[in-house]
């Protein structure tokens, strides 16, 4: 018998009818708030941004302190260091475009979003991941996969190379891991795959047959 039991301290219903995918909600101090509170951000694939600040028992509508209709579905949410100016920044993976926010407290009840940069997609977005490639330190990096098999790398501002997976047939979950500076993910045959990011830099961009 278990001396822990799970009890139900905060609960929210985001929205009527919403759908989410499995990366549309992550948690951090989202806004760098100097005392640290971590605040929730949800994305749905009706393009619903939000963010709650949890403070007490229960929901309460002044934890909510933003709600955004965006254009496109929400695929992903992501924070880290995406920006040279330095803080923590919000990315918004979209099925056409990357956007990165900062997020700006507007007294002590509202947040607002400041868009950074914007990456527009020829190829349909499944998912990304992001990390300090190549041993870089300070700064995180995304790459982005699409449902074609193409891996395109952005190092904040720029769009880096573009590589395609070999023998591809449909996206699978794919993550970054800094011990081995490598990306892993899952083929459509069930086996685990792992690509150095040197490896990935270096190779060509064109598409095998």
């Amino acid at each position: 018998m278990s001396l822990f039991k799970a009890r139900d301290w905060w609960r929210v219903q985001c929205g009527t009818g919403e759908e989410f995918d499995g990366g549309c909600m992550c948690i951090g101090n989202v806004d760098g708030d100097p005392s640290g509170a971590v605040k929730i951000v949800t994305g749905s694939l009706q393009g619903n941004l939000r963010i709650y600040a949890p403070r007490e028992r229960d929901y309460k509508p002044e934890d909510l302190l933003l709600e955004l209709e965006l254009d496109q579905a929400i695929l992903q949410l992501a924070l880290g260091k995406f920006a040279g100016s330095g803080g923590t920044q919000l990315a918004v993976l979209h099925p056409k475009r990357l956007t990165v926010y900062s997020v700006v407290a507007q007294g002590t009840s509202y947040l607002q979003l400041n868009k950074q940069y914007e990456h527009t997609f020829e190829h349909t977005a499944a998912n990304m991941t992001h990390g300090g490639f190549g041993g870089l330190q300070g700064l995180d990096h995304f790459c982005v996969q699409s449902y074609d098999g193409q891996l395109s790398f952005f190092e904040c501002e720029v769009a880096a190379f573009s590589r395609f997976l070999p023998s591809f047939l449909i996206p699978g979950p794919l993550c970054y891991c800094p011990q081995s500076d490598s990306f892993i993910t899952c083929s459509a045959a069930m086996e685990l795959e792992c690509y150095k990011y040197k490896v990935l830099a270096t190779a060509t961009g064109e598409k095998s047959s």
